[in-house]
């Protein structure tokens, strides 16, 4: 679609009520015909917004998909039993190196023991909330075994914490930050919703 996009460009037209980078139409949306249908898409999709944008040093891709790993520090019990760290990370913050089975990982970045709960955010959700609060959805999820530190990278040991509040409660201070300072012609509609999926189980931890 995108290649479709820059062939028919002629065809496209900005939606009338805001500018967009390119200063032709909107920040969010550009409105194309393809086969005689409307369409709409994100500024990403506007060679003219794309061409803005990089002229004006803003990475247009910068909430892309991004696999990143993440090592907790130590908890109280491994510390206690004196736990060795099985794995080193390389000055290139992108890789993993397991001595014990001499294999490599490479990543879109690596955040060893040592990194705090801010740097994690910083790089892997906050540009993803940006692209929210801009009209693009967005996702950010943790994969990994029991005891990986899931819920230590997602919630943090106390969400109240500036230092050691997790991903979540910073994702939530940064859409209100945001809707606080955006435009005031732009309405907002936030949802909330908890959900378990246990046991291929589903169920609505707000209402259960």
């Amino acid at each position: 679609l995108k290649l479709i996009s820059s062939i028919i460009l002629g065809f496209g037209q900005h939606l009338p009520w805001d500018l967009g980078p390119c200063g032709a139409g909107p920040r969010y949306v550009w409105r194309e015909q393809v086969y005689g249908r409307d369409r709409l898409v994100s500024l990403r999709d506007c060679p003219g917004c794309n061409r803005a944008m990089a002229a004006d040093g803003q990475d247009q891709h910068e909430e892309s998909i991004k696999v990143c790993c993440r090592f907790r520090p130590q908890n109280q019990l491994e510390k206690e039993q004196s736990g060795k760290i099985c794995v080193t990370v390389p000055d290139d913050g992108s890789s993993v190196y397991v001595p014990s089975s001499d294999m490599s990982f490479v990543y879109d970045r690596v955040f060893g023991v040592e990194a705090t709960q801010k740097e994690v955010y910083d790089y892997a959700a906050k540009p993803i909330i940006n692209a929210v609060l801009r009209g693009f959805n967005g996702t950010v999820f943790a994969y990994g075994q029991t005891s990986s530190g899931k819920t230590f990278t997602m919630e943090g040991p106390d969400i109240e914490d500036e230092v050691y509040m997790g991903v979540i409660p910073r994702m939530v201070f940064s859409i209100f930050d945001g809707i606080y300072h955006a435009d005031d012609y732009i309405e907002f509609l936030v949802k909330v919703s908890i959900v378990e999926i246990y046991n291929e189980r589903i169920r609505d931890l707000l209402d259960p």
